[in-house]
């Protein structure tokens, strides 16, 4: 009779990274940016700059500079 050592369990495939919209912090970065943008919409519901903004462009969704910078995340926190 010769040693046989014990039979190992398979090893599980190899799994292909995680893609960049797959990672946690990239669907945390996506959640927030879409919370910022909602609220800074709503904010910008009564603002001035914003009304004429809107007024001057056609577009209904303008924002005024201060809001877009925030919307956009180049300003930091969410209230101007």
């Amino acid at each position: 009779m010769s040693y046989r050592p014990p039979r190992q369990p398979p090893k599980p495939p190899n799994r292909a990274p995680l893609e960049p919209s797959e990672r946690g912090d990239a669907r945390l970065q996506a959640a927030l940016a879409q919370a910022r943008a909602a609220d800074t919409y709503a904010a910008a519901a009564t603002c001035e700059a914003c009304t004429r903004e809107r007024a001057a462009s056609g577009d209904p969704e303008a924002l005024c500079e201060d809001h877009l910078a925030v919307a956009l995340g180049m300003r930091g926190g969410w209230a101007r």
